[in-house]
């Protein structure tokens, strides 16, 4: 878990400030420290290995203005609270980041964790030392916001099909099939569609329970789920007026349109079907964990947030159905698993563009594919599924791939004290409470 990576280790001896701090648009300063900062031109293998930068074109990474600065061990990097305009990465050598607090956590080159900066926004959030002698490259910030386009998401031309699948067969023949629209695009169920159309004219509650009454499958579940830990109060609910009337007319419509979302992930094949079904597990605990963050936070409606982590991976669907149609023996499993990794956000805000979902929920399934996603906007809903899928991936085997957690501007944006090491043992715990049951009130 991301608090114990921060663990107890004595920062190598510190001698004279280095920082990355920048004073031309072309060139860090670098102080009698390190060596003279100079330009480099890295091989654009290295350079699509980096995240969030390996998303770039070639011809983008080509022109990028990067430099590198060697430091020997013992000096500092860059400060805690410093200003910055660049991406620091690892080239070679060990460094340790050091929080204000005293804890930290070393990253050596060439392993996973250096494929991510050493630090990302505005000022440093840590300090940094060089343990070994050491070697840094500075890209301008520049190249994060290039990585955040979400241009080209709908496949309107050759240029929206992702990099990483031109040569993959599976996937030229989905996009054959999408261009002739031919292709299975999951629809949302009846009542789903008829309380979304009646939320846009300002309903009364009346209202809304005649739409949801004419589910008594949904009606029923809204009642479990008004009574369950989410919502309960000393009074138990027994109508579905009194479950709505609890939950508000924005959790009714997100939770409606999540129950009746289970019936998309099925299939007839048995291997597609066993996807379908780990899909919508990691669908409900980054929904439950999403909506918990939100509530603990306070930075996003809990109910909103529940939607938007059930549709974070909406994308999924179109391919695993067409998948599903396939002869098995005509795609190899492991394309079918490069399209889910490159494709299925695109596809999911394609799919979410197609229900009329709004803007804000439209662009989840892309914005949670980039970890280092920011628009420079406040914290908003894609920021919370951003952590929640973080900490979701918390005790696993990905823990290794992730990148250090204070990087994410998701995490920036919260401030020193808001996601504390305590508050996420607080998310998690509250989650794994949750999880279980809400598999229950979501399975139909």
């Amino acid at each position: 878990m991301f608090w114990q990576i921060f663990s107890k280790k004595s920062p190598p001896g510190k001698t004279r400030t280095n920082t990355g701090e920048k004073t031309s648009p072309a060139k860090p300063r670098i102080t009698d420290t390190g060596t003279d900062s100079k330009a480099v031109r890295l091989p654009i293998p290295l350079l699509k290995k980096l995240m969030p930068i390996g998303q770039l074109s070639e011809a983008e990474l080509g022109q990028l203005r990067i430099h590198d600065t060697h430091f020997p061990a013992g000096s500092i990097i860059f400060k805690n609270a410093e200003t910055c305009n660049f991406l620091i990465y690892l080239l070679e050598g060990s460094v340790y980041l050091e929080a204000g607090n005293g804890s930290g956590y070393e990253i050596t080159a060439g392993t996973l964790k250096a494929l991510y900066p050493l630090s990302n926004g505005a000022r440093h959030n840590m300090t940094a030392f060089a343990r070994s002698p050491a070697t840094v490259m500075y890209v301008p910030q520049q190249a994060m916001q290039l990585a955040n386009r979400l241009e080209g998401l709908l496949f309107t031309d050759e240029i929206g099909i992702p990099e990483k699948l031109r040569d993959n067969e599976f996937f030229l023949r989905f996009y054959h099939n999408f261009r002739k629209s031919n292709l299975e695009i999951p629809t949302l169920p009846n009542i789903s569609i008829r309380l979304q159309q009646a939320m846009q004219k300002d309903p009364g509650i009346n209202e809304i329970v005649k739409i949801v009454e004419l589910d008594p499958v949904i009606a029923a579940k809204l009642i479990q789920v008004a009574n369950s830990p989410f919502f309960r109060t000393a009074n138990p609910i027994t109508s579905c007026h009194g479950a709505i009337n609890r939950l508000g007319l924005n959790t009714t419509r997100s939770l409606v349109t999540s129950i009746g979302m289970r019936n998309l992930f099925r299939s007839n094949n048995k291997n597609i079907n066993i996807r379908f079904q780990k899909l919508w597990e990691q669908s409900v605990r980054i929904s439950v964990i999403s909506c918990t963050l939100a509530s603990l936070t306070r930075k996003a409606d809990p109910g909103e947030a529940l939607l938007a982590g059930l549709v974070h991976n909406i994308g999924a669907l179109p391919l695993l159905k067409f998948a599903s149609e396939q002869p098995e023996d005509t795609y190899d499993s492991n394309d079918l698993d490069r399209c889910l990794r490159h494709a299925q956000g695109m596809i999911g805000t394609f799919v979410l563009n197609k229900w009329d979902f709004p803007q804000s929920l439209e662009k989840i399934p892309v914005i949670c594919e980039n970890w280092y996603f920011d628009d420079n906007s406040e914290f908003n809903l894609g920021d919370i599924i951003i952590l929640a899928k973080f900490h979701s991936l918390m005790g696993s085997q990905a823990i290794s791939m992730l990148p250090p957690i204070n990087t994410l501007p998701a995490f920036l944006k919260l401030g020193d004290n808001t996601l504390s090491a305590d508050m996420s043992l607080q998310i998690l715990h509250e989650a794994k409470q949750q999880i279980s049951e809400a598999m229950s009130f979501f399975a139909v």
